[in-house]
């Protein structure tokens, strides 16, 4: 988990607010599991189905084990309808707002119950109008939950991802890093076309704002994966920006290439 340790002090307050009361429980708990808020909230909730006497008894000793061992046995409470839901959201990367369980079918009582077990975080930043909620994964649970899926669902589940992220573009509400997030999110579900047509559109604000490094290797991924005006369209770009680094004997290369494909597929469209 990317989350700080907790000193002593802290994690037992925590354990406190989390209602375990008794003191002493709260100390057996910090040094089985330590000082990782994320452990003590699962540990807690666990601890509503479980005496926590049988959870101390259970839970590994060896440290790096514990998060696992803990996931194993929350997500081992989901019925299968919740799993799936688990899994599906663990492919997005950035915070979402609740939108996205409408994009993936997850039912509303699904939501609040992946928020209770802490697998779904909910957070609020406040704004003018009042506050925006969003929704994120935390790194380690994240993991655990991508690495639930088969090859096939992984795809499915990065195609609905993409559904989101295309939504944000087409109400004009994508920041640039959903860009990143769609164009991962095609990428990864094997819509390489797709995914190459969204760098072609950043290629000229990219280059405005002086991403050149960063375009220059998604054009690249995109020269690879894809075929005919997609393809022509990122070795014009890719040129333009060797050409900006002053690579112009390759740029050069890359503006003849593009010619050419553009040529073969005017004449394959005919």
């Amino acid at each position: 988990m990317v989350l700080d340790e907790l000193t002593p002090q802290f994690a037992l307050q925590l354990l406190g607010k989390l209602g375990i009361s008794t003191f002493d429980v709260r100390e057996k708990i910090y040094k089985k599991v330590g000082g990782n808020p994320q452990f003590l909230e699962f540990f807690v909730t666990l601890a509503e189905s479980r005496s926590i006497k049988d959870l101390l008894k259970d839970i590994t000793p060896v440290r790096e084990k514990i998060g696992e061992w803990l996931l194993d046995e929350l997500v081992g409470l989901l019925t299968e309808e919740e799993r799936t839901a688990f899994e599906e959201i663990s492919v997005f990367r950035l915070p979402v707002d609740r939108n996205v369980f409408s994009v993936l079918n997850v039912p509303g009582r699904i939501v609040d119950k992946l928020t209770y077990y802490s697998l779904v975080k909910l957070g609020r930043i406040q704004q003018d109008a009042g506050y925006y909620e969003y929704y994120f994964v935390h790194p380690g649970v994240r993991d655990y939950g991508y690495g639930l899926l088969s090859e096939d669902k992984k795809i499915k589940a990065h195609r609905r991802a993409a559904v989101y992220y295309e939504t944000l573009v087409e109400k004009e509400k994508a920041h640039l890093g959903d860009f990143f997030e769609l164009h991962h999110h095609l990428f990864a579900s094997e819509q390489y076309e797709k995914a190459g047509g969204v760098v072609i559109d950043l290629s000229e604000p990219f280059l405005r704002w002086g991403y050149w490094g960063v375009l220059r290797e998604l054009l690249m991924v995109t020269v690879k994966t894809t075929e005919g005006l997609t393809k022509a369209s990122a070795l014009h770009n890719l040129a333009a920006v060797l050409d900006s680094f002053g690579n112009y004997k390759e740029a050069e290369k890359y503006y003849k290439e593009s010619l050419d494909l553009l040529k073969v597929w005017e004449i394959n469209r005919e």
